[in-house]
């Protein structure tokens, strides 16, 4: 199984919070530092990744209002090409792990 790249992991993570993509207020969790937290990757990481996935157009951004903060910040929303990808990602994830629970997926072969 081969681990999520930090991009994939966005659109996973962001993909979670899609119901906020018109509201006035959004949670945390969709700004920058939101993200790296909830990915556990740095912010610059974190910000590099992102601006790669807006010009691919998975991820669209706009400043809005955040929960609980006095100031507004960025948020991201995954695109409805972005959230296609996003629900690939869950699906093989969860394909694995039903082969793990039935035994199908042995441990990976050492190089």
């Amino acid at each position: 199984m081969s681990k999520l790249t930090v991009a994939d992991s966005i659109l996973v993570h962001l993909s979670r919070h899609s119901r906020y993509n018109d509201k006035h207020v959004c949670p945390p969790e969709v700004t920058q530092e939101g993200i790296s937290r909830g990915i556990g990757k740095r912010r610059a990481h974190v910000c590099l990744e992102l601006q790669k996935l807006v010009k691919r157009k998975h991820v669209e951004s706009r400043v809005a209002h955040i929960k609980d903060q006095g100031r507004r910040k960025t948020v991201y929303f995954v695109t409805p090409a972005g959230e296609e990808i996003a629900r690939e990602l869950r699906e093989r994830a969860g394909a694995v792990q039903i082969g793990i629970l039935r035994g199908e997926v042995g441990p990976t072969p050492s190089a």
